[in-house]
């Protein structure tokens, strides 16, 4: 079982997954749209 550190280290770990994902998907849509901002 996780200790808090660890939990603490795991949540900290899939927020910035979530994070880095979103920024995927915005990019991406930013490309198929060339570039416009919605």
């Amino acid at each position: 079982m996780l200790d808090d550190a660890e939990e603490e280290h795991t949540s900290r770990n899939v927020r910035q997954m979530k994070n880095d994902m979103h920024d995927l998907v915005r990019k991406a849509t930013l490309d198929s749209n060339d570039g416009i901002d919605l």
